[in-house]
């Protein structure tokens, strides 16, 4: 197995929540204990919505993934 190698942050991008890390990686640093239990639920409701139309439209693979 390959060993990951650290997240390393290259430049900074402006968006409407302020300047926001881009990475050389596909892991991308998150502030989990900043987010408020609303936010939680914001985002647990659209990961499953989205779950549900990909559905016949992903590969098995992406979907267990």
């Amino acid at each position: 197995m390959e060993t990951a190698t650290a997240p390393r942050r290259v430049e900074h991008q402006q968006t409407d929540k302020g300047y926001v890390p881009v990475y050389t990686t596909a892991i991308v640093e998150q502030p989990w204990d900043s987010y408020t239990a609303d936010d939680h639920a914001t985002w647990s409701t659209l990961f499953q919505r989205q779950r549900e139309l990909l559905v016949g439209r992903a590969s098995k693979e992406f979907l267990h993934a």
